[in-house]
């Protein structure tokens, strides 16, 4: 059996690049936050272009509440 998601083809790409330099100076604790209060946020952005980053396109910073689910969107 196939599995589902490789039925789809891969339509978006990411705009950044990760950085191992820089993971490796970042301390990343993973234990010392209570996600069941409202507060805890989790962000990331996504760029609105379609198939290619050429010309004009607009980037969504998205921010989600752990413990609500609550979603707030900017435009920038």
């Amino acid at each position: 059996m196939v599995p589902l998601r490789s039925c789809y083809i891969k339509f978006g790409f990411a705009t950044t690049i990760p950085g191992s330099i820089i993971k490796r100076h970042i301390p990343i604790k993973t234990n010392q936050w209570d996600e069941t209060h409202p507060g805890f946020l989790e962000a990331d952005t996504v760029a609105h272009c379609g198939s290619s980053i050429a010309g004009m396109y607009v980037y969504t910073v998205n921010s989600v509440d752990i413990a609500t689910g609550w979603t707030e969107q900017k435009a920038a």
